[in-house]
């Protein structure tokens, strides 16, 4: 009996000394009594409706939108709020202060002190834009206070999940005490971009071993708002790996309307600087823009399919875009102004040229219910929907898909700086036969340019 009391109690001894072998100094030593405590107080400015975020909290959303203050979700470029609780339970303290750290691509944002309320403005600091260091001072035994932090977003990548870390280091404790974040915030984006028709350029009549005709040179731009000096909140980056596809309608220019040949775009003047004056190459007429004009020269492949023919009969155009880079828009356009087109920068630009036969365009003109009798308008756009659905003006543009990070969303519809009507899918070209209030170069209600060949007006109006 007295052996097994002694075998027991060995035992015992045996298994207090192996369960201290495994503890560290540390956890041997006594646990700092002072806390940290970090919350957030609000994550997000802006707020949409959003059929995918439940109110549970958990970050799920549509990209670009936010639907609450407080769900773990912020837009990019939107601002957030965390509030840090601290004590300082053991004895007084001397060189007391707390360690904020954001994630990358968040910077915080300081009152007009430069600081935040509660940190001491002389001694607090940011070593970068991500580590506040705020300053307690000295602080005797029992001591707490309340630091509430502003931060903004830069442009991190739809569903980056962002963390935020608290530290409350002392003289004597230089481990300090470590907080952070219950839940990460979840990152909301999606490309606030828009496709844009722009005036064309015309040219004819002129003659070629086809006949004689007009050339329409249209230039094509996609326009990216989180480029510009103020992103929208929730605005994110195109996504370059994946294309681009659209349609051209031609769906009031006349019913022979062609794509452009070589011949056709020389005959018309159309012509890149050439390597030998006396070959000048002819520009693309479905291609990356090749001009001179008031648009920047951008990367990407564009392929014109075979023309197609809608339900009543206008000509439709297959357009797709590989290999473009909209991270490396120029600053300046090819003409040497700078790259910008309100509040945003063109970073997608290309070109489509239609042949159109100088018979039916003179019909046109002829046409009493097309506008005068001595002009005509002319127009189309570019839309998501192909050849099988008709489009009679912009009311029946369907937007175009923009690549994002989490997949396509349509373009955003916009007001021009003109404050022309939303959206600017397609446009409107009036040709005529005389010259309309005075001689060429004046304008009335809207550009009027005289072309070569006989004499003409050229009124452009963009929808």
């Amino acid at each position: 009996m007295k052996t097994s009391k002694i075998w027991r109690a060995a035992a015992h001894v045996l298994a207090l000394v192996l369960f201290a072998s495994v503890l560290s100094p540390a956890q041997l030593s006594a646990q700092s009594q002072n806390e940290v405590l970090i919350n957030v107080l609000y994550d997000g400015t802006q707020f949409d409706i959003d059929p995918l975020d439940d109110g549970s909290g958990n970050g799920v959303h549509t990209p670009g939108l936010d639907g609450g203050p407080n769900n773990n979700v912020v837009k990019t470029y939107d601002t957030f709020a965390v509030r840090i609780d601290w004590n300082v339970n053991e004895d007084a303290a001397t060189g007391v202060f707390l360690e904020v750290v954001l994630p990358d691509d968040v910077s915080w944002a300081p009152d007009a002190t430069g600081q935040f309320s509660g940190c001491d403005p002389t001694t607090s600091s940011f070593p970068d834009d991500q580590t506040l260091v705020c300053s307690l001072l000295d602080q005797q035994e029992g001591s707490n206070g309340t630091i509430r932090a502003l931060a903004t977003l830069d442009q991190p990548l739809d569903e980056t999940e962002l963390d935020v870390t608290a530290t409350l280091i002392t003289g004597d404790d230089e481990d300090g005490v470590f907080d952070r974040l219950d839940q990460p915030l979840v990152v909301s984006e999606a490309p606030i971009a828009n496709w844009l028709k722009g005036e064309p350029e015309i040219s004819g009549p002129v003659s070629t071993s086809s006949g004689d005709g007009y050339v329409f040179l249209y230039p094509l731009s996609l326009i990216d708002f989180s480029q510009g000096d103020n992103p929208p909140l929730g605005s994110g980056p195109i996504n370059s790996d994946d294309p681009i596809d659209f349609y051209d309608h031609a769906f009031r220019l006349v019913s022979s309307a062609t794509l452009a040949d070589a011949d056709q775009m020389a005959a018309a003047g159309f012509v890149t600087a050439p390597e030998d004056p006396a070959l000048p190459a002819p520009r693309s007429s479905c291609g990356a823009y090749d001009g001179a004009g008031a648009f920047p020269l951008t990367p990407g492949t564009w392929t014109c399919g075979d023309i197609e023919t809608s339900p009543s009969g206008y000509p439709v155009v297959p357009i797709n875009v590989m290999d473009h880079d909209a991270s490396a828009a120029p600053a300046t356009n090819a003409d040497g102004t700078t790259n910008a087109v309100g509040t945003g920068i063109n970073v997608l630009t290309g070109q489509i040229a239609f042949w159109l036969p100088a018979d039916e365009v003179d019909a046109e003109i002829a046409d009493e219910d097309n506008e005068s009798g001595a002009s005509a308008q002319f127009e189309n756009g570019i839309s998501r929907d192909d050849q099988s659905v008709d489009i009679s003006g912009q009311d029946d543009v369907v937007p175009i898909l923009v690549p994002g990070t989490s997949g396509y969303v349509p373009e955003v519809s916009t007001v021009t700086a003109e404050g022309e009507p939303p959206a600017n899918n397609t446009v409107v070209a009036s040709l005529g036969t005389s010259p309309v209030g005075g001689s060429p170069g004046s304008t009335i209600g809207h550009n009027v340019v005289f072309h070569r060949g006989p004499l003409q007006i050229l009124e452009s109006n963009r929808y």
